[in-house]
């Protein structure tokens, strides 16, 4: 069984997100629980959180669920400003995060701002450990993802993600969060089986008792070592099916919160096509072939809703 699902609105209220991942057979999913380019934060009634944890239960019974912290905070900043508002936030995000029993709240490591990584990692630690190390209601772990490697951004390698879980110290409540098209922008040769193998172990030994505790699937629009943050559809991109085939095959990762942050627009079917791929390729026992007409006919159609 594959724990395979979507990033999924809360547009109508975050108890409609539930219903959006049932109806297209989600096994998991994520959110964001208000929009991810603002700083203004919604308060959620206990009869809003319960809702929405009684409509887990009820209609996707209790399928693991992530939350995708707002893009603008930044915890490795040295601006004064960010530093308050970042800090403001990212602890509304992991109190509510723990109140609707979210496995994880995936966060960015952030930027430094063009200072020295060192410091960065250290301010990044700094204030994740203060968030963390409060008191919680539930058993949500905050989430490192890796990124791309554009600019300044910290989290492009395994060392630089272990340095913020060393420096955090706290096992039992950090974990990581992999994204595929992140790993092959920010440099790493994913598509055969001795790259796949040697990324895959250095980002275990980057993780908290060398587990991985969710993926984001993505594929990629640019080419490796790209430094983009471009994700496409399952299949059409740089990366291409045999990766996901692997991964959905790894025995390590049966239990592992797989979603799709894929393109889509309201009311297209990029979703359940993309999904159609992920199961397609969990079913097949060996490698993907070109010749595979199930397979070759999902992506064909998800080629019509290529980024341009």
């Amino acid at each position: 069984m594959v724990m395979a699902g979507v990033h999924v609105s809360i547009a109508g209220g975050i108890s409609e997100s539930v219903s959006r991942a049932s109806r297209i057979d989600c096994s998991s999913f994520q959110i964001f629980t208000h929009s991810s380019r603002t700083w203004d934060f919604p308060e959620f009634t206990d009869q809003e959180v319960e809702e929405f944890r009684s409509r887990c239960l009820s209609e996707l019974s209790g399928a693991p669920f992530l939350i995708h912290a707002s893009y603008l905070i930044n915890v490795a900043t040295p601006r004064p400003d960010l530093i308050l508002k970042s800090s403001i936030t990212l602890n509304l995000e992991w109190e509510l995060a723990n109140r609707l029993g979210a496995l994880g709240l995936v966060l960015h490591p952030g930027s430094s701002g063009g200072a020295p990584i060192g410091e960065a990692l250290e301010r990044a630690s700094e204030m994740i450990s203060s968030v963390v190390e409060k008191k919680s209601s539930g058993k949500t772990k905050l989430l490192i993802e890796n990124t791309a490697g554009a600019g300044h951004t910290l989290g492009r390698s395994p060392e630089e993600i272990a340095r913020i879980m060393e420096l955090v110290g706290q096992p039992e409540k950090m974990g990581v969060c992999l994204d595929s098209c992140h790993l092959l922008a920010s440099g790493y040769e994913i598509r055969n089986e001795s790259g796949y193998l040697e990324t895959i172990s250095r980002f275990l030994d980057a993780a908290p008792k060398r587990k991985v505790d969710a993926f984001h699937l993505n594929d990629a629009y640019a080419a490796l070592g790209s430094a983009k943050d471009r994700h496409t559809h399952i299949g059409i991109g740089h990366i291409g099916p045999w990766f996901f085939w692997r991964l959905l095959h790894d025995q390590r990762f049966f239990d592992t919160p797989m979603v799709l942050e894929t393109p889509k627009k309201e009311g297209t079917p990029e979703d359940i096509l993309n999904l159609a791929v992920i199961r397609r390729l969990a079913e097949m026992e060996n490698p993907p072939e070109k010749n595979d007409p199930v397979l070759g006919n999902l992506i064909d159609q998800l080629r019509e809703f290529a980024p341009k």
